[in-house]
């Protein structure tokens, strides 16, 4: 589930150990659900971490395409906070 007060603990988990497809992308999703999360909590619209997280996504995009289209929403309206940065990936 989704925890806005643990991502560093997700971003640092990623990096630390050696996932197999199906978990790097299931955390992924958790670590960009969380964060989208922090954004509406605190309404900010990005802060220091996103640097990090865009870096893992541009990395092993061929992995992620399709948890990028799902929160980039193209031609739709910005429904998530993180949209707008989703779209830069």
């Amino acid at each position: 589930m989704a925890d806005s007060n643990r991502i560093n603990e997700f971003i640092d988990f990623y990096h630390q150990y050696d996932l197999a497809f199906e978990e790097r992308v299931a955390l992924m999703s958790l670590i960009i659900a969380s964060y989208d999360d922090f954004l509406n909590e605190n309404n900010v619209a990005i802060d220091y971490r996103w640097d990090a997280i865009k870096a893992m996504l541009t990395k092993d995009r061929i992995h992620f395409v399709e948890l990028i289209n799902y929160w980039s929403l193209y031609n739709e309206t910005d429904i998530f906070r993180i949209t707008p940065l989703m779209r830069t990936v």
